[in-house]
């Protein structure tokens, strides 16, 4: 391709070649067989004549009879070459162009070389990259050359050479997500506002809906995009609920918790409730797979007069797909705070996948789901705790472990079971009968628990 720049054909040089080179008539003369060599050289000195422009009267191309033909078969299909003009801008010797045979059109022209010049430029073209440190596509100038036949290679080093650090590279190191939000009563409206929201890394509000008739609860759903944690991960969320607000936080599925890398993920949850107000923390189940190894961390504080419902369903393996928890590490701190006194404080030290706890009548009893409802506040009548112990019976079957227990001010149950399905329905029921008394309101559907 390189030698397309030294080589130049002007078009009348064409024009004449063909003209030349069209074999004559044959006459009723003849020559000698001894002249056969002879007219061969004649005819190479006419069109060697006629591509410089040179044609003469008395160098007329001889013909042959049919005799000298068959003695000579290369005379009739002779090729002759026709010599380059050399180029002006370069000194390098031009080397020949391609052959022409007489009787037949070049297939070389003006237009096809110019074609084949501009797909060399475009081949060799100098192309603006980024330089380094700076983001702005076109600072500074490459001069390496673009090979067409591996286009999307050249682009993956060009921008992994000089993009910012971080920018497109997924991140090696674990990740650190947050989640601050604010509630605060509008006693114009007598409805509670979010006014505080505030995220840093995927983990965000997806939306706050006002389901219920009044409208002066505000339900929260917070989403975590990449929908699972892996080995070394963070959260952190926290809610500060003002004086005489009332908030439901929920998201809209399981959250999960991967097989470790080697190292310890985390979620630490800050509440902190007002005067007279309410919070209810009611996520869906929380699935561990074998092999994770996670520490959960609760802090509750409770003002004067408000109360407080939370509730977990914790999956130890993937029982639906046969998995079971057999190895990893499950800690868990709950610490509860009401009036500034301590009343509630759990501490599950690390329950071992595999290990005796798993069976232990006094930890899991060899089951793989454990949900816990806990609400603060208020004192539950001893009609209520019987009727949540009939209900929670006649909805399980029979089948698993349910028990319900009351410490003054705080109300907990628990639920053993190898279904989380059983578990959830379970939950609900104690929700049910728990928050008209603690919250002071009736129960309504969770939109999120119902997809």
């Amino acid at each position: 391709m390189s030698s397309l720049s030294h080589l130049e054909i002007m078009p009348s040089t064409i024009k004449k070649t063909r003209k030349s080179v069209t074999p004559p008539k044959a006459t009723s003369k003849t020559v000698p067989k001894t002249s056969s060599k002879r007219s061969v050289a004649t005819t190479k000195k006419i069109v060697t004549a006629a591509a410089a422009g040179k044609v003469t009267k008395q160098q007329k191309p001889h013909t042959t009879s049919s005799s000298s033909k068959k003695s000579s078969p290369d005379s009739s299909k002779t090729k002759t070459q026709v010599k380059p003009v050399a180029s002006s801008s370069s000194p390098k010797k031009a080397k020949p162009a391609a052959s022409v045979i007489p009787g037949k059109k070049s297939t070389r022209s003006v237009t096809s070389v110019k074609k084949q010049d501009k797909v060399v430029a475009k081949a060799v073209r100098k192309t603006k990259v980024p330089a380094a440190g700076k983001a702005d596509i076109g600072a500074g100038v490459d001069t390496r050359v673009i090979e067409p036949a591996k286009p999307m290679e050249y682009i993956e080093k060009l921008y992994s050479a000089h993009e910012p650090s971080g920018l497109f590279q997924p991140s090696a190191g674990p990740l650190h997500a947050r989640l601050r939000m604010g509630y605060e009563y509008d006693a114009d409206f007598g409805v509670t506002r979010m006014t505080g929201r505030e995220h840093f890394g995927p983990l965000r509000v997806q939306k706050a809906l006002y389901p219920e008739d009044d409208d002066k609860v505000c339900h929260t759903i917070i989403v975590h995009p990449p929908a699972g944690v892996v080995g070394g991960d963070r959260l952190d969320i926290s809610a500060r609920v003002a004086d005489s607000a009332r908030a439901l936080i929920t998201n809209p599925g399981a959250a999960k918790w991967y097989k470790s890398n080697g190292k310890t993920s985390r979620q630490d949850i800050y509440v902190d409730i007002g005067e007279n107000a309410s919070l209810e923390w009611m996520p869906q189940e929380t699935i561990f797979y074998d092999d994770a190894r996670v520490h959960l961390e609760n802090t509750i504080t409770i003002g004067k007069g408000s109360s407080y419902i939370s509730c977990e369903i914790l999956c130890f393996g993937r029982t639906a797909s046969g998995e079971s928890y057999t190895s990893g590490k499950i800690s868990q701190h709950s610490t509860i705070r009401l009036n500034g006194k301590l009343v509630w404080f759990e501490q599950v030290g690390g329950l071992l996948g595999g290990g005796p706890d798993m069976t232990s009548p006094l930890a899991l009893s060899g089951k793989t789901v454990c949900a816990t409802f806990i609400a603060v506040g208020k004192a539950v009548s001893a009609e209520v705790i019987s009727a949540i112990r009939e209900e929670a019976l006649s909805i399980s079957g029979g089948v698993g472990h349910f028990g319900i227990s009351q410490l003054k001010s705080v109300v907990v149950a628990r639920y053993l079971g190898d279904k989380s399905e059983m578990a959830r329905h379970v939950m609900l029921s104690v929700w049910r009968h728990i928050r008209p008394v603690v919250i002071g309101r009736k129960a309504v559907t969770l939109r999120m628990w119902e997809t």
